[in-house]
Protein backbone atom coordinates (compact mmCIF):
# COMPACT_ATOMS: atom_id res chain seq x y z
CA UNK A 1 0.00 0.00 0.00
CA UNK A 2 1.12 3.46 -0.62
CA UNK A 3 -0.28 6.92 0.10
CA UNK A 4 -0.72 9.69 -2.42
CA UNK A 5 0.72 13.02 -1.60
CA UNK A 6 -1.82 15.33 0.07
CA UNK A 7 -1.78 17.90 -2.75
CA UNK A 8 -2.67 15.21 -5.34
CA UNK A 9 -5.63 14.04 -3.25
CA UNK A 10 -6.93 17.60 -3.04
CA UNK A 11 -6.60 18.07 -6.80
CA UNK A 12 -8.45 14.81 -7.48
CA UNK A 13 -11.35 15.78 -5.20
CA UNK A 14 -11.61 19.25 -6.80
CA UNK A 15 -11.78 17.83 -10.34
CA UNK A 16 -14.46 15.29 -9.32
CA UNK A 17 -16.58 18.01 -7.72
CA UNK A 18 -16.41 20.20 -10.84
CA UNK A 19 -17.39 17.31 -13.14
CA UNK A 20 -20.37 16.45 -10.92
CA UNK A 21 -21.69 20.04 -10.93
CA UNK A 22 -21.37 20.26 -14.73
CA UNK A 23 -23.37 17.05 -15.19
CA UNK A 24 -26.21 18.32 -12.97
CA UNK A 25 -26.34 21.70 -14.76
CA UNK A 26 -26.56 20.07 -18.20
CA UNK A 27 -29.45 17.86 -17.06
CA UNK A 28 -31.39 20.81 -15.64
CA UNK A 29 -30.91 22.87 -18.83
CA UNK A 30 -32.23 20.04 -21.01
CA UNK A 31 -35.29 19.63 -18.79
CA UNK A 32 -36.02 23.39 -18.91
CA UNK A 33 -35.80 23.51 -22.73
CA UNK A 34 -38.23 20.59 -23.00
CA UNK A 35 -40.77 22.40 -20.77
CA UNK A 36 -40.48 25.65 -22.81
CA UNK A 37 -41.19 23.82 -26.09
CA UNK A 38 -44.36 22.24 -24.68
CA UNK A 39 -45.81 25.55 -23.47
CA UNK A 40 -45.18 27.26 -26.83
CA UNK A 41 -47.30 24.74 -28.77
CA UNK A 42 -50.06 24.09 -26.20
CA UNK A 43 -53.58 25.29 -26.98
CA UNK A 44 -56.84 24.88 -25.04
CA UNK A 45 -57.99 22.32 -27.61
CA UNK A 46 -54.88 20.18 -27.34
CA UNK A 47 -54.98 20.39 -23.56
CA UNK A 48 -58.53 19.06 -23.59
CA UNK A 49 -57.48 16.21 -25.86
CA UNK A 50 -54.62 15.23 -23.56
CA UNK A 51 -56.80 15.34 -20.44
CA UNK A 52 -59.16 12.81 -22.00
CA UNK A 53 -56.53 10.10 -21.76
CA UNK A 54 -54.44 10.68 -24.88
CA UNK A 55 -50.81 10.94 -23.71
CA UNK A 56 -49.46 12.12 -27.05
CA UNK A 57 -49.36 15.82 -27.88
CA UNK A 58 -52.21 16.85 -30.19
CA UNK A 59 -52.14 19.99 -32.33
CA UNK A 60 -55.59 20.96 -33.73
CA UNK A 61 -55.82 21.68 -37.43
CA UNK A 62 -55.81 25.40 -38.10
CA UNK A 63 -58.84 27.00 -39.72
CA UNK A 64 -58.33 28.36 -43.26
CA UNK A 65 -56.42 31.64 -43.21
CA UNK A 66 -56.30 31.56 -39.41
CA UNK A 67 -53.84 34.19 -38.14
CA UNK A 68 -50.64 32.75 -36.71
CA UNK A 69 -47.37 34.01 -35.28
CA UNK A 70 -43.88 32.54 -35.75
CA UNK A 71 -41.99 31.88 -32.52
CA UNK A 72 -38.20 31.44 -32.44
CA UNK A 73 -37.19 28.74 -29.99
CA UNK A 74 -33.94 28.81 -28.02
CA UNK A 75 -32.78 25.50 -29.45
CA UNK A 76 -31.03 26.18 -32.74
CA UNK A 77 -32.51 27.94 -35.76
CA UNK A 78 -35.78 25.95 -36.03
CA UNK A 79 -39.12 27.79 -35.73
CA UNK A 80 -42.55 26.72 -34.55
CA UNK A 81 -45.84 28.34 -35.64
CA UNK A 82 -48.43 28.85 -32.92
CA UNK A 83 -51.83 30.56 -32.88
CA UNK A 84 -51.62 34.29 -32.26
CA UNK A 85 -53.05 35.65 -29.01
CA UNK A 86 -56.07 37.42 -30.53
CA UNK A 87 -58.79 39.30 -28.63
CA UNK A 88 -62.24 37.72 -28.39
CA UNK A 89 -64.92 38.68 -30.91
CA UNK A 90 -68.26 39.77 -29.48
CA UNK A 91 -71.52 38.34 -30.82
CA UNK A 92 -74.76 40.04 -29.78
CA UNK A 93 -78.04 38.18 -30.38
CA UNK A 94 -81.50 39.73 -30.54
CA UNK A 95 -83.43 39.22 -27.26
CA UNK A 96 -86.31 37.00 -28.33
CA UNK A 97 -85.55 34.60 -25.46
CA UNK A 98 -85.11 35.16 -21.71
CA UNK A 99 -81.44 35.52 -20.84
CA UNK A 100 -81.28 32.16 -19.05
CA UNK A 101 -82.49 30.44 -22.23
CA UNK A 102 -80.71 32.65 -24.78
CA UNK A 103 -77.32 31.36 -23.69
CA UNK A 104 -78.22 27.74 -24.49
CA UNK A 105 -79.78 28.75 -27.84
CA UNK A 106 -76.85 30.80 -29.13
CA UNK A 107 -73.87 29.10 -27.47
CA UNK A 108 -73.63 26.32 -30.13
CA UNK A 109 -73.20 29.03 -32.79
CA UNK A 110 -70.60 30.85 -30.70
CA UNK A 111 -68.71 27.61 -30.06
CA UNK A 112 -68.75 26.75 -33.77
CA UNK A 113 -67.26 30.13 -34.70
CA UNK A 114 -64.70 29.95 -31.91
CA UNK A 115 -63.49 26.57 -33.16
CA UNK A 116 -63.35 27.69 -36.79
CA UNK A 117 -61.55 30.95 -36.04
CA UNK A 118 -59.35 29.57 -33.25
CA UNK A 119 -60.24 32.55 -31.06
CA UNK A 120 -62.75 33.22 -28.33
CA UNK A 121 -66.28 34.41 -29.05
CA UNK A 122 -67.99 36.45 -26.32
CA UNK A 123 -71.77 35.98 -26.47
CA UNK A 124 -73.88 39.02 -25.54
CA UNK A 125 -77.56 38.43 -24.70
CA UNK A 126 -79.41 41.69 -23.88
CA UNK A 127 -82.11 41.62 -21.23
CA UNK A 128 -84.85 42.87 -23.57
CA UNK A 129 -85.43 44.89 -26.72
CA UNK A 130 -85.50 48.22 -24.87
CA UNK A 131 -82.00 47.60 -23.50
CA UNK A 132 -80.82 46.25 -26.86
CA UNK A 133 -82.11 49.25 -28.82
CA UNK A 134 -80.78 51.71 -26.26
CA UNK A 135 -77.28 50.24 -26.63
CA UNK A 136 -77.46 50.23 -30.45
CA UNK A 137 -78.59 53.83 -30.87
CA UNK A 138 -76.07 55.06 -28.28
CA UNK A 139 -73.29 53.73 -30.48
CA UNK A 140 -72.32 50.56 -28.63
CA UNK A 141 -70.88 48.21 -31.24
CA UNK A 142 -70.25 44.50 -31.23
CA UNK A 143 -68.19 42.60 -33.78
CA UNK A 144 -71.11 40.44 -34.89
CA UNK A 145 -74.87 40.96 -34.64
CA UNK A 146 -77.63 38.38 -35.12
CA UNK A 147 -80.91 40.19 -35.78
CA UNK A 148 -83.99 40.39 -38.00
CA UNK A 149 -84.48 42.75 -40.94
CA UNK A 150 -85.30 46.11 -39.27
CA UNK A 151 -82.29 46.08 -36.93
CA UNK A 152 -80.07 44.55 -39.60
CA UNK A 153 -80.95 47.38 -41.97
CA UNK A 154 -80.40 49.95 -39.23
CA UNK A 155 -76.88 48.65 -38.68
CA UNK A 156 -76.21 48.67 -42.44
CA UNK A 157 -77.55 52.19 -43.04
CA UNK A 158 -76.50 53.96 -39.86
CA UNK A 159 -73.52 51.98 -38.52
CA UNK A 160 -71.96 50.65 -41.75
CA UNK A 161 -72.21 46.99 -40.77
CA UNK A 162 -71.82 44.40 -43.50
CA UNK A 163 -74.42 41.60 -43.61
CA UNK A 164 -72.70 38.23 -44.00
CA UNK A 165 -75.47 35.66 -44.19
CA UNK A 166 -79.24 35.58 -43.96
CA UNK A 167 -81.88 32.93 -43.58
CA UNK A 168 -82.75 31.50 -46.99
CA UNK A 169 -86.47 31.63 -46.15
CA UNK A 170 -88.41 34.86 -45.67
CA UNK A 171 -90.06 35.79 -42.37
CA UNK A 172 -93.66 36.78 -41.65
CA UNK A 173 -95.83 37.36 -38.58
CA UNK A 174 -99.36 36.47 -37.54
CA UNK A 175 -101.87 38.03 -35.17
CA UNK A 176 -103.45 35.13 -33.27
CA UNK A 177 -106.48 34.92 -30.98
CA UNK A 178 -108.15 32.19 -28.94
CA UNK A 179 -111.66 33.64 -29.13
CA UNK A 180 -113.06 32.72 -32.55
CA UNK A 181 -115.58 35.56 -32.33
CA UNK A 182 -112.76 37.89 -33.35
CA UNK A 183 -112.85 37.79 -37.13
CA UNK A 184 -110.84 40.86 -38.11
CA UNK A 185 -107.87 42.68 -36.64
CA UNK A 186 -110.02 45.74 -36.03
CA UNK A 187 -112.10 43.66 -33.62
CA UNK A 188 -109.12 43.99 -31.26
CA UNK A 189 -109.14 47.80 -31.18
CA UNK A 190 -109.04 48.80 -27.51
CA UNK A 191 -108.31 45.22 -26.48
CA UNK A 192 -105.00 44.03 -24.93
CA UNK A 193 -102.60 42.35 -27.35
CA UNK A 194 -99.26 40.77 -26.32
CA UNK A 195 -96.05 41.47 -28.20
CA UNK A 196 -92.34 41.63 -27.59
CA UNK A 197 -91.22 45.19 -26.95
CA UNK A 198 -90.18 47.72 -29.60
CA UNK A 199 -88.30 47.59 -31.87
CA UNK A 200 -88.88 43.85 -32.23
CA UNK A 201 -90.30 42.82 -35.59
CA UNK A 202 -93.47 41.61 -33.85
CA UNK A 203 -94.08 45.07 -32.36
CA UNK A 204 -93.30 46.83 -35.63
CA UNK A 205 -95.76 44.69 -37.59
CA UNK A 206 -98.41 45.29 -34.94
CA UNK A 207 -98.05 49.07 -35.24
CA UNK A 208 -98.21 48.79 -39.04
CA UNK A 209 -101.47 46.83 -38.83
CA UNK A 210 -102.88 49.66 -36.69
CA UNK A 211 -101.37 52.78 -38.21
CA UNK A 212 -104.19 55.03 -36.96
CA UNK A 213 -103.21 56.14 -33.43
CA UNK A 214 -106.89 56.61 -32.57
CA UNK A 215 -107.79 53.05 -33.54
CA UNK A 216 -105.35 50.67 -31.92
CA UNK A 217 -105.28 47.78 -29.45
CA UNK A 218 -103.68 48.17 -26.05
CA UNK A 219 -100.19 46.81 -26.66
CA UNK A 220 -98.83 44.78 -23.73
CA UNK A 221 -95.09 44.50 -24.39
CA UNK A 222 -93.89 42.98 -21.12
CA UNK A 223 -93.25 39.52 -22.60
CA UNK A 224 -89.60 38.41 -22.56
CA UNK A 225 -90.15 35.75 -25.23
CA UNK A 226 -92.77 34.54 -27.66
CA UNK A 227 -93.55 31.68 -25.30
CA UNK A 228 -94.14 34.24 -22.56
CA UNK A 229 -96.50 36.17 -24.85
CA UNK A 230 -98.41 32.96 -25.62
CA UNK A 231 -98.78 32.25 -21.91
CA UNK A 232 -100.34 35.69 -21.48
CA UNK A 233 -102.93 34.72 -24.08
CA UNK A 234 -103.56 31.33 -22.45
CA UNK A 235 -103.91 33.03 -19.10
CA UNK A 236 -106.54 35.51 -20.31
CA UNK A 237 -104.30 38.55 -19.71
CA UNK A 238 -104.60 39.54 -23.37
CA UNK A 239 -106.98 38.88 -26.25
CA UNK A 240 -104.39 38.47 -29.01
CA UNK A 241 -100.70 37.81 -29.57
CA UNK A 242 -98.21 38.54 -32.38
CA UNK A 243 -95.97 35.60 -33.31
CA UNK A 244 -93.68 34.52 -36.15
CA UNK A 245 -95.98 32.76 -38.60
CA UNK A 246 -94.14 29.43 -38.48
CA UNK A 247 -94.32 29.44 -34.68
CA UNK A 248 -98.02 30.31 -34.69
CA UNK A 249 -98.81 27.10 -36.58
CA UNK A 250 -97.64 25.13 -33.53
CA UNK A 251 -100.86 26.19 -31.80
CA UNK A 252 -103.84 24.65 -33.61
CA UNK A 253 -106.21 26.23 -31.06
CA UNK A 254 -105.38 29.70 -32.36
CA UNK A 255 -107.24 31.61 -35.05
CA UNK A 256 -105.26 34.00 -37.24
CA UNK A 257 -106.95 37.30 -38.01
CA UNK A 258 -103.98 39.01 -39.69
CA UNK A 259 -100.81 37.87 -41.44
CA UNK A 260 -97.98 40.18 -42.42
CA UNK A 261 -96.16 40.49 -45.69
CA UNK A 262 -92.89 38.59 -45.80
CA UNK A 263 -89.53 40.20 -45.18
CA UNK A 264 -85.93 38.93 -45.19
CA UNK A 265 -85.22 36.53 -42.38
CA UNK A 266 -82.64 36.45 -39.64
CA UNK A 267 -79.22 37.83 -40.58
CA UNK A 268 -75.72 37.97 -39.11
CA UNK A 269 -73.77 41.18 -39.72
CA UNK A 270 -70.15 42.22 -39.15
CA UNK A 271 -68.91 45.52 -37.74
CA UNK A 272 -67.02 47.79 -40.16
CA UNK A 273 -63.86 47.61 -38.02
CA UNK A 274 -63.28 43.94 -38.82
CA UNK A 275 -60.56 43.35 -41.45
CA UNK A 276 -61.78 42.10 -44.87
CA UNK A 277 -59.96 38.77 -44.61
CA UNK A 278 -61.68 38.04 -41.28
CA UNK A 279 -65.06 39.04 -42.71
CA UNK A 280 -64.53 36.62 -45.60
CA UNK A 281 -63.53 33.84 -43.23
CA UNK A 282 -66.58 34.45 -41.05
CA UNK A 283 -68.93 34.33 -44.03
CA UNK A 284 -67.46 31.04 -45.22
CA UNK A 285 -67.73 29.54 -41.75
CA UNK A 286 -71.36 30.63 -41.44
CA UNK A 287 -72.27 29.21 -44.85
CA UNK A 288 -70.65 25.98 -43.65
CA UNK A 289 -73.52 25.63 -41.18
CA UNK A 290 -75.59 24.30 -44.09
CA UNK A 291 -73.62 21.06 -43.91
CA UNK A 292 -75.50 18.15 -42.38
CA UNK A 293 -73.25 17.81 -39.34
CA UNK A 294 -74.13 21.36 -38.23
CA UNK A 295 -77.89 21.23 -38.77
CA UNK A 296 -78.51 21.20 -35.00
CA UNK A 297 -77.01 24.70 -34.73
CA UNK A 298 -79.43 26.04 -37.35
CA UNK A 299 -82.30 24.24 -35.63
CA UNK A 300 -81.55 26.22 -32.47
CA UNK A 301 -81.87 29.41 -34.51
CA UNK A 302 -85.12 28.22 -36.16
CA UNK A 303 -83.42 28.55 -39.53
CA UNK A 304 -83.53 25.85 -42.21
CA UNK A 305 -80.62 27.15 -44.29
CA UNK A 306 -78.35 30.17 -44.70
CA UNK A 307 -77.31 32.04 -47.83
CA UNK A 308 -74.94 34.91 -48.60
CA UNK A 309 -76.62 38.15 -47.54
CA UNK A 310 -77.79 40.83 -49.97
CA UNK A 311 -77.78 44.23 -48.27
CA UNK A 312 -80.29 45.66 -50.73
CA UNK A 313 -82.93 43.16 -49.64
CA UNK A 314 -82.96 44.83 -46.21
CA UNK A 315 -83.22 48.35 -47.58
CA UNK A 316 -86.05 50.37 -46.03
CA UNK A 317 -86.82 48.21 -43.00
CA UNK A 318 -84.84 50.48 -40.66
CA UNK A 319 -87.44 53.19 -41.30
CA UNK A 320 -90.02 51.03 -39.55
CA UNK A 321 -88.15 51.68 -36.32
CA UNK A 322 -88.44 55.44 -36.77
CA UNK A 323 -92.17 55.24 -36.09
CA UNK A 324 -91.54 53.90 -32.55
CA UNK A 325 -88.32 55.76 -31.67
CA UNK A 326 -87.64 59.48 -31.60
CA UNK A 327 -83.89 59.04 -31.37
CA UNK A 328 -81.19 57.05 -33.14
CA UNK A 329 -81.63 58.56 -36.59
CA UNK A 330 -79.55 61.71 -36.28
Amino acid sequence: MFALPLNQIRAFLLISHVLLLSSVAIGQEAETEADDATSATATPASAADNSSGNDSAVTPAAAPDAPAAAVQTEAGDSQQTVAADLPALTLVAQPIYPQYLASSVYTPLADYLATGLQRDIELITPKNFQAHWSAIKSGVKHDLALEEAPLTDYRIRYQQYQPLVQAAASQSYALAVLDSSYEDRFDLVGRPVASLAAPSSAYLFLTRWYDNPLSQPVIISTATSYEDAVQQLWGGEVEGVVLPAELATDYPQFSFIATSDSMPGLAISAAPELPPELVEQLQQLLLGLNQAEHIAILDELNVAALEAADAERFNGYAEWIRSVSYTGFD
